[in-house]
């Protein structure tokens, strides 16, 4: 499975910073399901960052945690991850909004 190919756009969202200039929701989007189920983790590198407001923030650089996405796949959280890679749950429709492009 390649789980950096599957994440990279959110990955690259968080490491670059823009998930903490985006508007409110896509970043408590990016804060809850990625970083705070620890499906990224954050990696010895650091980085300095501007928040939405224009405070400097000194963050981490993030990897994705291989561990606990197989954690989740045994847990059988395959709805989540579903989600997690394609940004709407699988009952829903497409036509819906897309929060992880």
């Amino acid at each position: 499975m390649k789980v950096n190919i599957q994440f990279k756009n959110t990955l690259d969202n968080v490491n670059s910073g823009r998930w903490l200039q985006l508007e409110g929701s896509h970043g408590r989007h990016i804060a809850n399901n990625f970083l705070d189920t620890k499906v990224f983790i954050p990696t010895k590198f650091s980085t300095i960052q501007k928040d939405g407001y224009g405070r400097v923030r000194h963050m981490p650089i993030f990897k994705v945690n291989r561990k606990r996405i197989e954690e989740l796949n045994e847990e059988g959280e395959w709805d989540f991850l579903f989600f997690l890679k394609h940004g709407y749950y699988p009952e829903d429709n497409s036509e819906g909004e897309i929060i992880n492009e």
